[in-house]
């Protein structure tokens, strides 16, 4: 076996191992600031932040052409490549670009990184965007990171994080504005959109500014007119009857005259009541009624929109569930 290998030069292999290993730093050089020449340092292509202003760029750059860049970038030790890879700074990072400076001040970090670095400093430097913010957040629940997790890490609560996660799904014309908006006041919107969103297309262009408090009153608006105009279901008492009736069955006779008292008072509240299935189809809110059934078959149901005015049958598949509302009658 040896005498086959003898005569093969294997140096070349050496050279490619090298290069894909990370280039050590000097230690002097770990937590220290040192001058980095612009051309070695490179943004992370990861990082949260995707927008910047030009014109805050450009006063950026005009003051580090008078003064020099005042507070360091910090980066991640040399890679294989021998760039180092900006953990906090690309906005001095690209504004000294502009300026055309040679080099730029700069500290090695000692610890690993990873996003949350960047986020944090951009959130407490309230310079990122409302979509930035939101589209780290929803990459970090698609990896599986739980929103109290992810709440920790930033140190925000959880509710913050829960303004962001639906960013994505949010009707186009929110998203768009959110920025003009702010995210609590676009999450408001959103809960609208879902219950009316011609009326709330209507309601973005009629006013030229929107409250939170404003977003909230139209969403509850909205919400009162459906549950009211529309018409109601038949009370549930009938199938309430039946399913205590199974209950007791399985239960068997020890515990009859227990469940009796128990059915009695479950079924005198619910003959009282009826129940409002609030759901979304294309776009479109509505109720389900569940006193009818659907002539297609078992997979439709059929829905009311418009405050009644129009009765649809539709596939449930397209159907989207917003809420269940036991609504008691007037005695």
């Amino acid at each position: 076996m040896s005498g086959i290998l003898e005569g093969i030069d294997f140096s070349g292999f050496e050279k490619i191992a090298k290069n894909q290993k990370e280039v050590p730093v000097k230690q002097d050089f770990l937590g220290h600031q040192i001058e980095l020449p612009l051309s070695d340092v490179i943004e992370d292509l990861d990082q949260p932040r995707r927008s910047f202003h030009q014109e805050n760029l450009e006063e950026l750059a005009d003051s580090i052409r008078k003064r020099g860049v005042v507070q360091p970038i910090v980066v991640r030790p040399k890679n294989a490549d021998g760039k180092y890879v900006i953990v906090m700074g690309a906005r001095r990072y690209r504004a000294s670009q502009l300026a055309k400076v040679a080099k730029i001040p700069a500290v090695v970090r000692v610890n690993p990184s990873d996003g949350y670095d960047q986020m944090i400093e951009n959130i407490q430097r309230e310079n990122l965007l409302h979509a930035d913010i939101a589209r780290f957040i929803e990459q970090e629940l698609s990896k599986g990171t739980k929103s109290s997790r992810i709440a920790e890490f930033l140190g925000k609560h959880r509710s913050w994080v829960s303004l962001y996660s639906g960013f994505s799904q949010m009707h186009r014309v929110i998203r768009d504005r959110v920025e003009e908006f702010g995210i609590r006041v676009a999450y408001e919107l959103q809960k609208a959109m879902e219950i009316d969103e011609t009326s709330t297309l209507a309601y973005i262009e009629n006013n030229e500014s929107i409250t939170q408090r404003g977003a909230m009153a139209l969403a509850k608006s909205l919400k009162s007119n459906l549950l009211s105009e529309s018409p109601p279901s038949e009370p549930l008492a009938e199938t309430a009857n039946l399913g205590l009736q199974q209950l007791h069955d399985v239960l068997g006779s020890e515990q009859s005259s227990e469940r009796s008292d128990a059915h009695e008072e479950v079924s005198q509240k619910l003959s009282s009541s009826s129940v409002r299935i609030v759901v979304q189809v294309n776009g479109r809110a509505g109720c389900l009624m569940i006193n009818r059934v659907a002539e297609q078959g078992s997979q439709y149901g059929i829905v009311s929109f418009d405050n009644g005015v129009n009765i649809d049958e539709v596939a449930l598949s397209d159907i989207r569930l917003l809420e269940i509302m036991l609504i008691e009658r007037a005695n």
